[in-house]
């Protein structure tokens, strides 16, 4: 049985609330299956500018999509476990 391909796509959080949810929007209504935001905190090469922190666009982003997978890349859900499993 042949595979279907999957295509996501990485976006800029350094967008307006209104252009982030438009974007989404057509990625969702393009066909891609899923859309990704990165864990940084500000955007390095312009610290000046606004950035959206990953997580709580991701929630408002949510509620403006229907069927596309959303996520993070890159964050660790390892910073709970403890670096050393032998130090008490």
């Amino acid at each position: 049985m042949p595979r279907r391909f999957r295509f996501g796509i990485c976006t800029d959080q350094g967008m307006d609330w209104e252009t982030t949810v438009k974007r989404w929007q057509l990625f969702e209504k393009l066909g891609f299956e899923s859309a990704w935001l990165c864990d940084h905190l500000m955007y390095v090469t312009h610290p000046d500018q606004p950035y959206f922190e990953a997580w709580t666009l991701l929630a408002a982003l949510a509620a403006r999509t229907k069927r596309i997978r959303i996520g993070v890349l890159v964050s660790s859900n390892l910073r709970a476990i403890k670096s050393n499993p032998q130090k008490p």
